[in-house]
């Protein structure tokens, strides 16, 4: 914009108001120049599925919480259901590539009789057999957890969402009536500039000239979302050329990503065993020397991948300490909303080092959340396993036919394949 440009904004249209009115409307989904009915996009249909896209960290950022509680329990719903998530697929691809084997032998050379034998069974014994029961089990509790987010985030968030669209249709009445000369057409017209502009990194609140997104320092960290799987989608390549090197970048930067991110948590969990190892030989209570060096591991991760961070981007960003903290799980999870992100407010004057304080604080924190993930999803399948013996024992206490040495179920199969990949480490916590 020209400088006469804006002060004709200034003078004619009162530019601040219009500007915040527009981007509040698009940050709650609300169509800022139409005249949509639609409540809210916190309905019940949209809170499930915003709950898929928490803990499959796909997080469009078309819908992301707005309130403290809603945030709060985002975070903590997040960090259960990541690990749920991850555990359910594993398991179920483990066994959908037993019972694939299975049936491509069994359609090589399948015996008659336990054909016969099979199908004179009850229910209950095919499913002793097929084992189908556990993964049922983890099928319903990742179903039910789903659900119950939805239902937590339609409530949080609903009600809000039903006031923020009755305050925004009084303001952009208030807005028209105030500015005769701003009618309806006029309305689309600035909200698509505010749109476009917000889209680029440019300010439309000051005049002077910003550098817009695409400077190196963000390009740099842009090009860090983009191997890491974040996508904010505050920025994003509008040319051809640029979509079509960040589609091969991807391709290639993502699995360069996964194995670095791999050997670095190695790498930590390696400095952790040594230390616990070093402190194990200096006391006799050697499980309790292990659990309290991983909690304080877990204690000095936090404070420097959490506390940190949010007391940095409090003081640079502005943001409560609900919302850094919000910001940082939403980061290093991968889900990535967009609807906060840091170095990114054009009214603003950053350093130049705080873009690669960002990038660095992105990978090695990446790193310690995926190690933390981990721990979480070795212990969901221990309780997996524990309840897959608690089945087997009611089974062989009620008299069914042990015939399994004959032909090995699924699930015991995928646990022997699991001791045997597995390499022997020492036992944790």
């Amino acid at each position: 914009m020209s400088t006469v440009r804006a002060e004709t904004w200034n003078r004619h249209v009162g530019k601040p108001k219009v500007i915040e009115v527009i981007l509040y409307a698009k940050k709650n989904g609300v169509n800022p120049s139409g005249n949509s009915t639609n409540p809210s996009n916190w309905d019940l249909s949209s809170s499930f599925f915003f709950a898929s896209t928490v803990i499959t960290t796909i997080g469009y950022g078309n819908l992301s919480p707005s309130t403290v509680s809603g945030q709060v329990f985002c975070v903590f719903y997040a960090f259960c259901g990541i690990p749920l998530n991850l555990a359910f697929f594993k398991q179920l691809g483990k066994c959908f590539t037993i019972h694939l084997g299975r049936l491509e032998k069994g359609l090589v050379s399948v015996v008659p009789h336990k054909v016969e034998t099979f199908a004179k069974m009850g229910v209950k014994e095919k499913l002793s057999l097929m084992q189908i029961p556990s993964i049922l089990v983890l099928g319903f509790v990742y179903v039910a957890y789903v659900l119950i987010g939805g239902v937590v985030f339609w409530k949080l968030e609903g009600d809000l969402g039903m006031k923020d669209v009755s305050y925004l249709r009084e303001k952009k009445e208030r807005l028209l009536s105030t500015y005769p000369c701003l009618n309806q057409a006029g309305l689309e017209a600035v909200a698509q500039v505010v749109k476009d502009t917000s889209k680029v990194g440019l300010s439309l609140k000051s005049n002077y000239t910003a550098d817009g997104f695409w400077k190196f320092t963000s390009s740099a960290v842009f090009a860090a979302t983009v191997v890491t799987t974040i996508g904010y989608g505050n920025i994003c390549p509008s040319t051809t050329g640029g979509q079509i090197f960040c589609v091969f970048f991807a391709l290639f930067g993502i699995p360069l990503n996964i194995v670095v991110l791999n050997r670095v948590g190695k790498y930590i969990l390696a400095i952790e065993r040594n230390i616990s190892d070093f402190f194990e030989k200096k006391t006799s209570r050697k499980t309790c020397t292990r659990f309290f060096i991983h909690f304080v591991c877990y204690i000095c991760g936090a404070v420097l991948f959490f506390i940190m961070p949010m007391i940095v981007f409090k003081q640079q960003e502005d943001w409560t300490h609900a919302e850094a903290i919000y910001y940082c799980f939403i980061s290093l999870s991968t889900i990535g909303f967009g609807d906060f992100v840091a170095d990114s407010n054009p009214d603003k004057y950053y350093p130049n080092w705080y873009s690669f304080i960002i990038a660095s604080w992105i990978f090695f924190g990446m790193a310690w959340l995926a190690l933390v993930i981990n721990h979480s999803i070795e212990i969901l399948e221990r309780l997996n396993n524990y309840f897959k013996k608690q089945f087997k024992k009611n089974d062989n206490q009620q008299g069914d036919e042990a015939d399994g040495t004959a032909d090995k179920n699924p699930e015991t199969q995928m646990e022997e394949e699991d001791e045997i990949t597995q390499p022997p480490v020492t036992e944790s916590t």
